[in-house]
């Protein structure tokens, strides 16, 4: 496609409504039928999935470490990377950017994208936790870096030592 043509179809999306529902504020129980929906979506396999590089990388370290897991786990209007259900853990895949690292964000979100995870992934943090579910993230940096290994298998170790002490009370 010409550059001329390209500019073209940039000018007039910016003219007109993309959608007839561009610029609508949905309410919180609208919001939460459409994550039910597109979750059910995903689930039939009608709408794909695309896992990240980090996302890839926990997942094939978690299989070769033989962790039993449930990989996009749904949880209310929620969808959970990893779940271990022996542990009652989940396991969140962060992306740098996307998730706002405090590393190279320490101001917190920047972006309208940032902001909208950042805000979406307090309210899962939350439910998880009102739900007795453990919860940590895991960060696209610390995948690169490799340290994520450490923290699987502390996170791990620590909690199924806490798991055999409470069964021996």
């Amino acid at each position: 496609m010409s550059n001329s043509a390209k500019k073209k179809m940039s000018e007039s999306a910016k003219k007109r409504l993309i959608h007839g529902m561009t610029g609508k504020k949905h309410s919180q129980e609208t919001k939460d039928k459409i994550r039910r929906t597109t979750l059910k979506q995903m689930n039939e396999g009608r709408m794909p999935h695309t896992n990240t590089r980090p996302h890839i990388a926990v997942k094939t370290y978690l299989l070769y470490q033989k962790i039993k897991f449930i990989e996009e786990y749904q949880i209310g209007v929620f969808s959970i990377d990893f779940f271990i259900p022996e542990l009652s853990l989940a396991i969140e895949v962060q992306g740098d950017y996307w998730h706002s690292n405090p590393i190279f964000y320490p101001n917190g979100p920047e972006t309208k994208g940032q902001k909208i995870n950042y805000y979406r992934d307090k309210k899962k943090t939350k439910y998880l936790i009102d739900n007795d579910m453990k919860i940590f993230h895991i960060w696209e940096k610390e995948v690169n870096d490799l340290t994520y290994m450490n923290k699987i298998d502390k996170t791990i170790h620590i909690l199924k030592e806490k798991k055999c002490l409470e069964s021996t009370k």
